[in-house]
């Protein structure tokens, strides 16, 4: 199947993507990585619901971890739900998923945590969160915050999006723009200015 979905999703044809992660799952029902690409795949086709079904038959605390940490699994499943709930408008239940899985020292966490409350409409507290990462690396800040200030704009928030934009675009073009990731990450915050 894996030349195939590649091929597939390559094309962007997400229809036959899913088809084909069905019949990996039917042929692996007891895959705990059938059910997790599965869901993933379900998300990226825009089916939130389909993928929900999928992810309540997982649980991050107790799945066996099939080489993977705890932090990892329970990461994975909890990007995949809280997407999902994003996807389907439902924001509350995505800030909820913080609540319960909390390790603000995870940038998966942090970043569903300033999605849903950008979409909530929380911006002081999107901007708190952004705060905490001042201090580390602007190439490891740049793409996470720039992914806020994108959420923040799509939410119709976009001082509070330029601002936050502007201030990694400053940090970016302080430092060395040879590496393609920072022109890359220039190109970002310029788009949203």
């Amino acid at each position: 199947f894996t030349i195939d979905l590649l091929r597939a999703r390559c094309r962007g044809d997400m229809r036959t993507a899913v088809l084909l992660m069905g019949q990996r799952l039917d042929a692996y029902p007891r895959s705990l990585t059938a059910k997790r690409q599965y869901s993933a795949v379900l998300l990226h086709a825009n089916h939130p619901r389909a993928a929900q079904k999928v992810l309540s038959r997982l649980d991050p605390e107790l799945d066996p971890l099939g080489g993977y940490t705890r932090e990892d699994v329970r990461g994975a499943y909890w990007w995949l739900m809280a997407a999902s709930h994003h996807m389907l408008g439902d924001y509350l239940a995505e800030l909820a998923i913080t609540d319960r899985w909390r390790d603000s020292t995870s940038w998966a966490w942090r970043m569903i945590r300033c999605r849903a409350l950008g979409a909530l409409g929380q911006e002081r507290e999107v901007l708190a969160l952004l705060q905490t990462m001042a201090t580390s690396s602007i190439d490891s800040v740049a793409e996470p915050s720039l992914t806020m200030a994108t959420e923040l704009e799509v939410h119709g928030h976009h001082a509070t999006a330029m601002a936050v934009a502007e201030s990694i675009l400053v940090r970016l073009e302080l430092g060395h723009i040879a590496d393609s990731g920072r022109a890359m990450g220039i190109a970002w915050a310029t788009r949203l200015l």
